[in-house]
């Protein structure tokens, strides 16, 4: 009886070391690939979380950027339509648009238009094309830029840059509202303006067959500034003029901007 008792309790010698080698062979071999699914877990950790930065980072700076970059603040845009101008005069206005894009002015820096745009001449790739120069519409060289000029001086009046110097045509062009309008030809007549903001600003132009537009751009964080507005009055006045009023207001202040004359031209010279 002892030595049936002592055979169940008891294991052979044969099948102990078989048992022990198994536990030994897992607890060898349970932490290590316990560890291995351990760093595979955290390399993908890590992978994903290096993926996520090298696509987040960059999007981060660049809205960063986007938000504070230099000129992110349009101050003021004009847009006019020159669909119905000769090819000659979107060429000239082409050309002239090129000249003054990305401009930068500093504070209390002065503008000229001829100055930056320089000579009209063949030379530099403008062309004869119906000009507001004078009473008619004559072909002069460069013919068609005063568009881009009254552009410009629009978006400066409502800016609020100074202006020191503009001319306005002697007669009214269909392109430009009368009273906003500033003619130039190279020698003669100018349009200038000063920087007064406390920040640079740019210039930004762009035109295509059918229209041109120019911005002034400032500084997203320019303190106490708002767009001025722009009140024209007009009354008709004998021979077939007309006497135009321009008055800027902003931040409560009132001005005087000029007070033109126009002969109003005839339907033949309107045409041109």
């Amino acid at each position: 009886m002892e030595k049936h008792r002592f055979n169940q309790s008891s294991p052979s010698p044969s099948q102990e070391p078989t048992k022990n080698a198994a536990q030994e062979q897992r607890q060898q071999h349970g932490p290590e690939q316990h560890g291995q699914e351990h760093h595979s877990i955290t390399s993908s950790r890590s992978k994903y979380g290096a993926t996520f930065l090298s696509v987040a980072l960059p999007i981060s700076l660049l809205a960063g950027y986007w938000c504070n970059r230099p000129f992110s603040q349009v101050l003021a845009t004009k847009t006019v339509s020159i669909a119905a101008l000769s090819s000659a005069q979107k060429l000239n206005i082409e050309n002239a648009v090129s000249r003054l894009d990305t401009i930068v002015l500093k504070p209390g820096e002065a503008f000229s238009f001829n100055g930056r745009v320089g000579p009209r001449s063949e030379s530099r790739g403008y062309l004869p094309a119906p000009s507001y120069v004078e009473r008619s519409s004559p072909n002069t060289i460069g013919g068609g830029i005063c568009v881009v000029s009254s552009a410009l001086y629009q978006d400066a009046l409502r800016s609020g840059l100074k202006i020191e110097k503009r001319v306005a045509h002697l007669r009214t062009i269909h392109t430009i509202q009368a009273g906003l309008d500033a003619t130039v030809w190279y020698g003669g007549a100018d349009l200038q303006f000063r920087n007064t903001l406390t920040c640079p600003i740019e210039l930004k132009a762009s035109s295509n067959s059918d229209q041109i537009t120019v911005e002034i751009r400032g500084d997203s964080a320019l303190p106490n500034w708002s767009q001025a507005e722009l009140d024209c009055a007009q009354h008709a006045i004998p021979g077939n003029r007309v006497s135009v009023q321009v008055i800027r207001k902003q931040d409560g202040r009132t001005e005087l901007v000029s007070n033109d004359i126009y002969e109003i031209p005839t339907a033949g010279e309107r045409r041109r």
